[in-house]
């Protein structure tokens, strides 16, 4: 018995050495002014969403490996984020000090390319 603990120990220090010590890094994501305080992914997965304390959200796609995104500038601390279930927009809560405390909600929607077929008749 007392090996098969002792076994169980080894095996879960080598488990904490491997995940704990030495993480996976896929991406390192910076914001522009201060430290990141929010991060949502999308319902789907394909979007990672981050916010700073206040002006500036992140939107990254996560299917070209963080590579691409897009920054949204809002005026104002931000609140919280939070995307649709069908990821289709972007909610971001806004307060702003500067008229007094107005708390505000700005929804940000996809944009599609579809492009049509134009007929004449």
């Amino acid at each position: 018995m007392r090996k098969e603990k002792c076994y169980i120990h080894i095996n879960l220090q080598n488990y904490i050495n491997t995940f704990i010590r030495q993480p996976i890094v896929e991406a390192i994501l910076k914001g522009r002014m201060g430290a990141i305080r929010t991060i949502k992914f999308s319902s789907d997965g394909r979007y990672l969403d981050i916010a700073e304390p206040a002006d500036f959200v992140h939107i990254f796609d996560s299917q070209t490996d963080y590579g691409s995104g897009q920054e949204i500038d809002v005026f104002g601390e931000i609140g919280g984020i939070s995307f649709s279930p069908d990821a289709e927009a972007l909610f971001v809560g806004i307060l702003d000090r500067t008229y007094g405390s107005y708390g505000s909600v700005l929804e940000n929607n996809r944009r599609h390319h579809n492009r049509y077929l134009e007929v004449i008749f």
